[in-house]
């Protein structure tokens, strides 16, 4: 859930460099949901997965997850009026175009 942008950051970028395996199992809001930045082989969802998004507080924080969403999921935010304040779901088939679903019944978070 959420969290501080810059430390979700640095934490998906470790992440990345180890190559070690993420599944979202629940919620993912607001910071968490920079884990859509990882590449696909990384990266998985379970039916369970609800991923949030809205605006962060400064411009400038926005722009910042933004130009790490894939392109796709932009096209969906922005097909969408962009970030708002409120938070924006998706789950589902709709999330599936943006994450892998996970093989079996995946359970970790």
């Amino acid at each position: 859930m959420g969290g501080s942008v810059a430390s979700r950051y640095y934490e998906i970028e470790d992440i990345r460099a180890s190559g070690q395996h993420v599944v979202i199992n629940g919620q993912c809001f607001s910071a968490c949901s920079l884990y859509l930045s990882l590449p696909p082989e990384q990266v998985c969802a379970t039916k369970r997965a609800v991923v949030g998004v809205h605006k962060a507080t400064m411009p400038a924080g926005t722009d910042f997850l933004m130009a790490r969403y894939p392109a796709a999921f932009r096209q969906w935010i922005e097909s969408r009026g962009g970030l708002k304040s409120n938070m924006m779901y998706i789950s589902g088939r709709a999330l599936a175009k943006f994450i892998p679903p996970c093989p079996g019944n995946a359970t970790q978070h």
